[in-house]
């Protein structure tokens, strides 16, 4: 016996993990069921359980991206996701392994019902680029800008805001533009937008 130690309770150290955050309900459960298992049929499939929480796949939501840095972000990480993309044309992305969403994000509500109910990530591609000198924009093309860059992600994500907040480590990835930190000729509505 030491002075200021004891055996940890039974389950505590799942239950600390789970109250901190570390571990989802399912996965404590399945803890549980390995350990109260008292045959090897149920030893075998809590194992099992526990295997297929750890092999999920991520679900990770594409606004846009059928097409440049998107189309090639695809090719990179398809395999080991679950995608859904959400764009105005499935032209690109037949043959990709996705799961497409008709979606215009400039007018259309996104259809949340076409995604699961947990997501763990989403990344937003679309964007304008008007090259032009200050003096030729007229201020609808800022307003388009502005819409289509910030807007219209702001709405999107606010849309699937709850299904994020039920991942464990969520991540939201936003693309910019080099020419909002340092500034760039022509570049005045995109450098706006992005820096919104």
């Amino acid at each position: 016996k030491i002075d200021g130690c004891r055996l940890a309770d039974p389950g505590e150290f799942t239950k600390l993990a789970f109250q901190n955050g570390k571990i989802n309900l399912l996965k404590a459960e399945s803890i549980s069921d390995l350990i109260s298992s008292e045959t090897e049929i149920q030893r075998k499939q809590a194992i099992k359980t526990i295997w297929k929480i750890i092999t999920m796949k991520k679900n990770i939501l594409f606004i846009g991206g059928s097409s440049g840095i998107g189309a090639e972000t695809i090719n990179k990480i398809g395999e080991n996701y679950n995608i859904y993309i959400a764009c105005r044309s499935d032209e690109n992305v037949k043959g990709l392994n996705v799961n497409y969403i008709e979606f215009n994000a400039t007018t259309d509500e996104f259809p949340t019902e076409k995604v699961p109910e947990l997501l763990d990530g989403f990344v937003y591609f679309p964007g304008t680029i008007n090259l032009r000198p200050f003096r030729s924009l007229k201020i609808e093309t800022f307003i388009e800008d502005l819409n289509i860059n910030f807007l219209s992600m702001i709405k999107c994500l606010k849309s699937v805001i709850g299904n994020l907040k039920k991942s464990e480590s969520a991540s939201v990835i936003f693309f910019s533009t080099v020419a909002v930190k340092v500034g760039m000729p022509f570049h005045t509505s995109v450098s706006a937008a992005k820096g919104a």
